[in-house]
């Protein structure tokens, strides 16, 4: 459970000694190139709570008074923060709500964004979403990536980033190339058979979709008609599915970093079957570079593993599993430039049907378009520590809370995640 913040107290109390130590040499860092950027933080009323929500009351609103301001630069490679709202400065405002989830990682400035939490001139939004990585190296410590820093190596030698593995490898030697790459290919770990049974259902489930069933996401054509890209709860159509939740192999390769996780099978969309149309579409069906918690609740949802059933092979002319090795546990913008995309490590996951790739959710990857015919089908069940299911409901997830949050603002709030 997330306490509320008050960000006044926060201000005076904790800053200072984050400013003086490496979290303020690194926020500097990250904003030396940006203007300074002022967050103004006004106080916001509760409206009253959504009917029916499970989650409980916070036992306090933040201190802050009426109206507070801290403008944020970069002086000789360190973050400086100083009250007010400077003339040179951009400027973004914030409820005290929004500004505690902020700071908690509730939300993300792209999930402010979405959810038009945040006032910002059009121009600047692209400024303040640089600043999101300052801020949270400030806020939380999550580093900027910079492939530099990112150490690669096993007992001090390079990685083998294309190494795969199967099932007959030790525990140790796989969780350790995930722990260091943030991803990784487990071969052969469903037979030939199980696959085609899977691929059988698929057909039925995919035959049965239908545009607003809320179980099924669909992209845009460029003719303009629409196409499937991915079920959702697909288990509840699939006793072969359901199964998977159990599966031994699949609990094995879903714990190898952190024991305690658990599958999410009625929340956080279940088993999700990602369905890859070819060419470029409009919708959710190929994805530019992300995290999985990069809207927001990375506090509620990481540590998460997604485990990745290959149905049929991955490449780059069906379309793969496209990562930046090193990446997880540090932050990035999603619209990184060519140059910035040639410093980086990158790795692309070619897979046989049958294979499973794991990744760390908040690792840096992406799902392109395919460069051929496409038609990749990728099933993914995650595993999630257990504290996620004290905030998110069944049938939901965090990224519906957070669009849910632009309709009832206190459905996501600090103090209640």
């Amino acid at each position: 459970m997330t306490q509320i913040t008050d960000p006044v107290q926060f201000h005076a109390d904790d800053l200072p000694g984050l400013l003086a130590g490496e979290r303020g040499r690194r926020a500097g860092a990250a904003a030396a190139h940006l203007p300074a950027l002022a967050i103004r933080v006004v106080e916001q009323r509760p409206s009253g709570r959504p009917r029916g929500s499970h989650e409980q009351r916070p036992s306090g609103r933040p201190r802050g008074s009426h109206d507070h301001a801290w403008t944020h630069r970069s002086v000789d490679g360190w973050l400086e923060v100083t009250p007010g709202v400077a003339d040179d400065a951009v400027t973004a405002t914030v409820s005290t709500r929004t500004w505690c989830d902020w700071h908690a990682e509730t939300l993300r400035v792209p999930g402010l964004l979405l959810t038009n939490a945040v006032d910002v001139a059009p121009e600047h939004i692209l400024t303040l979403s640089e600043w999101d990585l300052a801020l949270r190296a400030l806020w939380s410590g999550v580093p900027v990536y910079d492939p530099d820093e990112a150490d690669l190596t096993i007992d001090g030698e390079p990685v083998d980033l294309a190494r795969s593995f199967t099932l007959s490898d030790a525990d140790v030697d796989i969780a350790r190339q995930l722990a260091v790459v943030g991803f990784v290919r487990i071969r052969g770990v469903l037979s030939n058979d199980e696959v085609a049974a899977l691929n059988a259902d698929v057909d039925r489930m995919a035959a049965a979709a239908q545009q607003g069933d809320e179980r099924s996401w669909w992209s845009r054509q460029p003719d303009g008609t629409s196409i499937l890209n991915r079920i959702i709860y697909a288990h509840e159509r699939s006793t072969r599915i359901d199964d998977l939740f159990s599966d031994e192999r699949l609990a094995r390769l879903g714990t190898l970093l952190h024991p305690e996780l658990l599958p999410a099978k009625d929340r956080m969309d279940g088993a999700s079957l990602l369905i890859k149309p070819p060419g470029e579409l409009e919708g959710l069906a190929n994805i530019p570079w992300h995290q999985d918690c990069g809207l927001g609740g990375h506090n509620i949802m990481c540590p998460s593993i997604g485990v990745g059933i290959q149905l049929t092979g991955a490449s780059v002319e069906a379309s793969q599993f496209v990562g930046i090795a090193g990446s997880q546990g540090t932050s990035a913008l999603p619209f990184m430039t060519t140059d910035q995309l040639a410093r980086m490590p990158l790795v692309g996951i070619d897979t046989d049907p049958g294979d499973v790739t794991l990744h760390i959710c908040d690792v840096i990857h992406a799902s392109p378009p395919p460069a051929g015919a496409g038609g990749r089908r990728t099933l993914y069940l995650t595993w999630f520590p257990p504290s996620m299911w004290d905030v998110i409901g069944q049938y939901e997830a965090v990224n519906d809370m957070i669009r849910d949050r632009a309709v009832s603002p206190e459905r996501i709030a600090t103090g209640t995640a």
